[in-house]
């Protein structure tokens, strides 16, 4: 945990509104207090890093730990970095989900979408990964690892990749084992807005690359070995990190 997630509904209620500036939180979740005073060290007065759900980033100084209860005010807020990517991943088994949503959203996901390809369970999408509480918590995890961004990914579910495909926007690219150009074969810029789809456990069939090819979305190589889906992620999310940082 690099950051100290805080959320609206920790914050504390005064007679004035906070400002942008200063806030007063009061925690009580077990394992943040713990991770705070156990592994943190941290007493009182002492500052910590902290993301602010929607608010920005920033640091916060402890004003009092009373048992359980760890007071904490907020200063300085910065916004978050941006988070250019959006993903649109065939449904793949629990354990696959649970790294893509988590570790994406670490690497600057804006959003998900999940949906039944050909060669995808169906049953995938009604996994326990995708009730309300489990996104909340992978989606916690990713930004406190990530540490720079502060906006929570939005995550939706669509029946099929028509449906996918009409919730896609900005630049559109498809990782497939039969592309022949890279990232950097494309004429990227910093504040694009890039859009992938990431076919299933078992692959894309023919029929999907030519529908997502036929709906502007470029076919992109990441190299001869076939990836798992979590590992395929990365690695295109991981260039995409490492040409924005170049240009």
């Amino acid at each position: 945990m690099n950051r100290v997630i805080l959320e609206n509904q920790q914050e504390r209620q005064n007679e004035e509104v906070p400002s942008q500036e200063e806030s007063e939180f009061v925690l009580r979740d077990p394992e943040v207090t713990d991770h705070i005073i156990s592994h943190l060290k941290a007493e009182v007065d002492s500052r910590i890093k902290v993301i602010v759900l929607g608010r920005g980033i920033g640091e916060a100084t402890i004003k009092d730990i009373i048992e359980n209860e760890v007071h904490l005010e907020v200063e300085s807020l910065r916004a978050g970095s941006a988070q250019p990517y959006q993903l649109l991943v065939a449904a793949s088994r629990p354990p696959t989900i649970k790294k893509v949503i988590e570790h994406g959203t670490s690497m600057g996901v804006r959003e998900f979408i999940f949906f039944k390809a050909d060669l995808s369970e169906k049953s995938y999408l009604t996994s326990k990964v995708f009730e309300k509480e489990s996104l909340h918590q992978l989606t916690k995890l990713g930004l406190a690892q990530g540490a720079v961004f502060a906006d929570r990914p939005n995550i939706s579910i669509v029946s099929n990749l028509n449906e996918a495909i009409e919730l896609a926007h900005g630049k559109r690219f498809i990782l497939s084992l039969e592309a022949k150009n890279t990232f950097m074969d494309y004429n990227l810029a910093p504040k694009d807005q890039i859009s992938l789809a990431i076919g299933p456990e078992r692959g894309w069939t023919t029929q999907e690359e030519e529908l997502l090819e036929s709906q502007s979305f470029q076919k992109v190589f990441l190299g001869p070995s076939v990836l798992r889906v979590e590992i395929a992620t990365f690695a295109a999310l991981g260039q995409l990190a490492m040409m924005r940082a170049r240009s």
